[in-house]
């Protein structure tokens, strides 16, 4: 018998570092007024990706 392990993930809201240019007034208002963790979502993506590989998904 094979067993066989998926991994999903959805809904990331992944934003690339290299988007946010200038981090200032501007951002960090927007970021106040959205749950979303967009200066966060390398390192969770990346996290997130190393537990499953960990978890062998």
């Amino acid at each position: 018998t094979i067993k066989t392990k998926i991994g999903v993930i959805s809904d990331l809201h992944y934003t690339h570092p290299s988007l946010i240019v200038e981090k200032g007034a501007a951002l960090e208002n927007y970021l106040s007024n959205d749950r979303k963790l967009l200066v966060e979502s390398e390192a969770i993506l990346k996290e997130t990706v190393a537990n499953l590989l960990e978890e062998n998904v």
